[in-house]
């Protein structure tokens, strides 16, 4: 691949970021990147339940999606075709690793004390959410993020987790159940702010995954 040039798209679907990505135009690839990296972070993130392993693998994934971009042939939803290759990755990791506790001290960090201004509030109800999320079981996280704070289609989780559509209905209520019975009414409506991987882990992977690919290049 030739030297990425600088110019940046300043309109464009997927289909002509792609297209770009694949002729070599850093900027495009990068575009691409910070648009899907929260989306893909947060199935990861529901898959593994940590933080620090779902980043890793995003990254990982997003190597293995850079290097297959000339399969994805536009018929289909981008979002789509990227994330079946971290629920592929996800996958993999749980059969050929031994698992380690993610739920330790570490991982599973207090709350910082409730702020007294609306994001202070914000931000606990957050932190709230996602550890009760956490509590549930993969199956039941995984169906749960990706079709109520993702907004993927029945259809589509059901395509991407190898379900049938009745068997996605299924988690997503017993999900949706268990979630009631642990969480106020007041904290409905927060699950979109959950898992937020932006600002600097978002400049943070970015950054490490187009540096990954001009070093192939090189």
């Amino acid at each position: 691949m030739d030297a990425l040039p600088s110019s940046s798209p300043t309109t464009g679907d997927d289909a002509q970021l792609v297209d770009a990505a694949r002729a070599g135009v850093r900027s495009a690839l990068e575009q691409l990147i910070r648009r899907y990296n929260q989306q893909l972070y947060r199935i990861a993130r529901a898959h593994l339940g940590s933080d620090d392993a779902a980043e890793d693998l995003t990254q990982q994934a997003w190597l293995a999606i850079v290097s297959s971009l000339h399969q994805w042939s536009g018929r289909g939803a981008f979002a789509a075709w990227a994330a079946t290759i971290v629920v592929n990755a996800c996958r993999a990791r749980h059969r050929g690793a031994v698992e380690e506790d993610t739920h330790d001290e570490e991982s599973d960090p207090r709350p910082p004390p409730p702020a007294p201004d609306e994001e202070g509030h914000r931000h606990e109800v957050r932190a709230v959410l996602e550890r009760t999320i956490d509590e549930l079981s993969p199956t039941l996280r995984v169906v749960f993020v990706m079709r109520d704070v993702e907004g993927f289609s029945g259809v589509e989780v059901a395509q991407l987790l190898g379900l049938s559509e009745e068997a996605v209905r299924a988690r997503l209520h017993r999900a949706r159940q268990t979630l009631q019975r642990s969480l106020d009414s007041q904290f409905q409506g927060e699950a979109r702010a959950l898992y937020p991987f932006l600002g600097v882990r978002c400049d943070r992977l970015t950054l490490a995954v187009l540096d990954a690919v001009r070093a192939a290049d090189t």
